[in-house]
């Protein structure tokens, strides 16, 4: 699917609350799916595929499960070459802890 068809978390007075969650498939993410399904807020789950992952393989598969399990739409998207750059040369530097992270986060917004 297109990223274009991801909407931002909403909420009208006439329809429930939405959100796009950045979904790992780690117990964080499987957890924040949970709560936030159990107050009845819409979840989209979204999953990155790295440029350096298998598409086919068992990460994935993994990931797919586990939203399944939690009945969370699911949208799996390969990010590109970007992501290998940022690694290379993140715009916040090398620190001691994982500052690559941080250029990470922004890049998935």
């Amino acid at each position: 699917m297109m990223a274009s068809t991801i909407r931002p978390c909403t909420q009208a007075e006439d329809t429930a609350a939405s959100c796009v969650l950045l979904f790992s498939g780690g117990l964080d993410s499987a957890i924040a799916a949970h709560l936030l399904m159990a107050q009845g807020i819409e979840v989209q789950g979204l999953h990155f595929i790295l440029p350096f992952e298998d598409t086919a393989g068992a990460r994935v598969k993994t990931v797919e499960t586990i939203a399944a399990n939690l009945h969370l739409p699911l949208q799996l998207m390969e990010d590109g070459e970007g992501v290998v750059e940022m690694l290379r040369s993140p715009a916040f530097g090398f620190g001691k802890h994982a500052n690559p992270c941080i250029d990470c986060r922004i890049g998935c917004m």
